[in-house]
């Protein structure tokens, strides 16, 4: 006998609920006869799970390559319906060859949207007792064409901490398997973006009409005030006022007329032109009569306060005689007189520097770049609120702008816009090396400003579905303002604070967000970030690492799917 389609989740209680009823309505016989219909029953109840379990197996095979053939049916670019039929079905049953022989379904359209349905009658084993021989399953699946692409940003963690057990190795593999699951020239774009407490770019990525390098806090020139970003102007003040001061009161005696310049250095009226970093001309009166009343002889001379680094130095130049003839003046120029040096020790934090290759120096602002620099394409956080936003860079509006910086390391790959030809990021993924420290923060804003249509990463489409996906192995340990790069780092709850602002304004932007935590991320800041708590996912081993992409690409995938 040949049972109709049954809803699986009915089918135990129907069929074994008939049995007990009908032992109840029985009001002879003896206990023998009993125990035998209550042993059936059993057998029956024991055997029919385990066929009911096996027929919803069957079935999620049938529903994923129903899946398959509706999708193939939108993506056929001809017109004839016979041929648009037959590639339905050739996706179909190849998906479907671990169940033995399977029967074609059918396929209708309703415009823009085809649907595929496919029936199968899978035999039974266990409930042949009660003469169910077999049971119909059913599948179907609806696909609608649609013009938009899918743009795709993966934003993998390239720390120093990759390096531990090959995990750089297997995110590299599982990179590449994502890439490969999706065929190049299709509806699908991938952007590549690494990062440790950096991300790096092209040097004709970021043309010098959208990015800039604001002073470098920790530089003696440096004027605070010009400071844009509250808390580097904070940094600049607090490196500045650690430094020495000029001692108006203990000139070098040895230079012609140095209590002038005493007196100039301590007038009321001097504003601090003494500071380091600057530079004043003044005319003052180097000779006086008697009575000190009438000036006999004037001087200009031009002050200049510098910071070497390892002492704070005051020049005074004049214009004078530089060489005699016969008490007569053969030659005049600047001559220079040093009139005080107030050395000190530099505090390591408070220093400009051109690389970090350990872990335990300070937060990144000492990285911007100084106009000595020559940059190698490093980036370090736009000035708050921008360091979590997507807003485009605007020449002349320092705050939008992308800061240029040294690298902490060499070694970090440059970002990769959108491209629908997947083949080519492979090389650039093997590229990719473990080291520095770790900033999710500027990953998720990377992410962002690569799934936007607006320079520097340009290239998605206004109506393209959007998707992130964020793999990390750790914590976060520095930006741009906070961190010294270790495990303890303190202020981890403000980095932690940028990134979950980061992730809030991506969500808002209609990007769905994927989050991998290998091993030793934060599960709450994760799980927070993803779209979902189905879109995060914990892998305790890098070796999981391949599955977890594989099963992203496929949930991206069925994001097309309408029925």
């Amino acid at each position: 006998m040949r049972v109709p389609e049954i809803p699986l989740r009915h089918l135990a209680r129907g069929l074994f609920g008939g049995v007990l009823a009908r032992l109840r309505r029985s009001e002879q016989g003896n206990v023998g006869i009993i125990f035998a219909f209550a042993a059936t029953a059993l057998v029956i109840a024991g055997g029919g799970t385990i066929d009911i379990v096996r027929m919803s197996q069957v079935h999620a095979v049938m529903q994923s390559a129903a899946d398959a053939a509706a999708l193939a049916a939108v993506r056929y670019t001809g017109t004839d319906p016979t041929e648009r039929k037959r590639t339905a079905d050739g996706f179909y049953i190849a998906n479907t060859a671990e169940l033995g022989t399977s029967t074609p379904g059918t396929l209708t359209s309703d415009g823009s949207t085809y649907t595929y349905t496919a029936t199968r009658t899978t035999e039974t084993t266990f409930l042949k007792i009660i003469g169910i021989d077999s049971l119909s399953l059913e599948a179907s699946a609806s696909a609608t064409a649609m013009t938009d692409t899918l743009d795709v940003a993966l934003v993998l963690d390239n720390s120093g901490s990759m390096s531990d057990g090959n995990r750089i190795g297997e995110l590299k593999a599982a990179a590449k398997l994502f890439l490969a699951a999706f065929p190049s020239n299709s509806d699908v774009q991938v952007a590549l973006v690494p990062f440790d407490s950096q991300v790096k770019v092209d040097n004709t990525t970021l043309s010098n009409t959208t990015s800039s390098a604001p002073p470098n806090p920790f530089v003696a020139t440096t004027d605070c005030n010009t400071l844009v970003d509250p808390l580097d102007k904070t940094s600049c003040q607090a490196a500045q006022a650690a430094r020495p001061t000029i001692n108006c009161s203990t000139f070098n005696s040895s230079v012609p007329y140095y209590l002038v310049s005493q007196s100039r250095c301590s007038a009321s009226y001097n504003a601090g032109d003494f500071k380091a970093g600057t530079t004043g001309t003044y005319s003052d009166c180097v000779q006086w009569d008697l009575l000190h009343i009438l000036c006999l002889k004037n001087m200009s001379y031009t002050y200049t306060t510098q910071d070497t680094g390892s002492a704070i130095v005051l020049k005074r130049s004049e214009w004078g005689c530089t060489n005699y003839v016969l008490l007569l003046c053969s030659a005049w120029g600047w001559i220079d007189y040093t009139l005080q040096t107030k050395p000190y020790t530099p505090d390591p934090s408070q220093v400009p520097v051109g690389s970090k290759t350990v872990t335990d120096e300070t937060a990144n602002a000492n990285l911007l770049l100084k106009p000595t620099d020559v940059w190698s394409g490093c980036l370090i956080d736009r000035s708050q609120p921008y360091d979590v936003q997507n807003d485009a860079p605007i020449a002349g509006l320092p705050v939008t702008l992308y800061p240029k910086a040294n690298c902490t390391v060499g070694t970090l790959q440059p970002a990769k816009a959108l491209t629908p030809f997947l083949s080519s990021l492979a090389s650039a993924v093997d590229a990719m090396q473990p080291s520095g420290a770790t900033n999710i923060t500027i990953g998720v804003q990377w992410g962002m400003e690569s799934l936007t249509s607006s320079a520097p990463l340009a290239g998605a489409s206004s109506t393209s579905r959007k998707f992130m996906i964020v793999m990390t192995d750790g914590l976060n340990t520095q930006n741009r303002w906070w961190g010294d790069g270790t495990a303890k780092t303190a202020n981890r709850d403000k980095i932690d604070a940028r990134t979950r602002l980061a992730c809030a304004n991506a969500k808002k932007a209609g990007i769905m967000l994927y989050t991998i935590n290998l091993f030793q991320g934060d599960p709450t800041l994760l799980t927070y970030c993803a779209s979902d708590q189905s879109k995060y996912f914990a892998v305790m081993t890098a070796g999981e690492l391949s599955d977890t992409f594989q099963q992203i690409a496929a949930s991206i995938k069925r994001i097309r799917l309408t029925k």
